[in-house]
């Protein structure tokens, strides 16, 4: 239960449903007679819209999470003894859908990937399964990564697969598991650079000496022109969503205990 609410909850908090939840406020009160009241709830509702869908508050609001840690290529990246991947990277084969579809996260997979091949680690942990209960037949997502890491390079014998977790907590938890049990001690850790403060200090926090191994960069020295850093668009607003999301957990996840202290950043 605590994992399908810790999935839901944050919706309430983002800015979407806050300008909804605000529109109606204030359409309601003006219909019952509080018109000032109204259209203060109104007003803070746009202002929420601009704000939340500009892109380059967007980008200034992500770039906090990503740059905590400085991607490396795979052949200069450390070595360790294993290297593990986090889920939340692709769609499962669920129909229309006849095999497993990268999502925009699925750089960590050719990034493992990479790494393996760059002999950076004799093994790689695959850990994630389905928050949502699947139609039969659909196995966890882990499996469907593993099939894609034998795909570009790696094989079968060198990947452990780990499909009963459904959150980062429990990525680390079972991973330690697995670990254990193969007497491996050190991981590179591969995750979305806007996921990773949050996943390492995670992973850290259940005992683990893991290594960052960040991927998956969305705020990048490109830029367009200002004026279109100043339009709104519904990705920003998507952005900050997601974003905000992130932060919750490191709140969350700080308040219950399961984040290695800063000295470990």
């Amino acid at each position: 239960m605590w994992v399908i609410l810790s999935k839901t909850l944050p919706y309430l908090l983002f800015p979407l449903t806050l300008v909804m939840i605000l529109g109606a406020t204030g359409f309601g009160l003006r219909r019952f007679g509080a018109r000032r009241s109204g259209s203060v709830a109104l007003a803070l509702a746009l202002c929420l819209l601009i704000v939340s869908s500009n892109p380059w508050l967007a980008a200034r609001f992500r770039a906090q999470l990503e740059q905590w840690y400085v991607p490396v290529t795979a052949a200069q990246a450390p070595s360790a003894d294993a290297i593990v991947l986090l889920g939340g990277a692709l769609y499962l084969p669920v129909p229309p859908r006849v095999t497993a579809e990268l999502s925009g996260a699925g750089d960590r997979v050719l990034y493992a990937a990479r790494l393996y091949r760059s002999g950076r680690a004799p093994r790689v942990i695959v850990t994630g399964g389905n928050v949502f209960e699947q139609p039969d037949g659909v196995r966890g997502e882990s499996w469907y990564l593993a099939e894609l890491l034998e795909e570009w390079g790696v094989p079968e014998s060198a990947i452990l697969i780990e499909e009963s977790s459904r959150n980062t907590r429990q990525n680390a938890l079972e991973t330690k598991k697995i670990l254990d049990r193969e007497r491996l001690r050190t991981i590179l850790l591969v995750t979305s650079a806007m996921h990773m403060p949050r996943a390492l200090a995670t992973f850290r926090g259940a005992g683990i000496n893991a290594i960052a191994a960040p991927v998956d960069f969305t705020v990048d020295a490109y830029r367009r022109p200002g004026f279109f850093e100043l339009l709104p668009t519904a990705d920003a607003m998507a952005h900050n969503a997601y974003t905000l999301r992130e932060y919750l957990g490191i709140i969350v996840y700080g308040l219950r205990g399961w984040l290695a202290g800063p000295s470990s950043r």
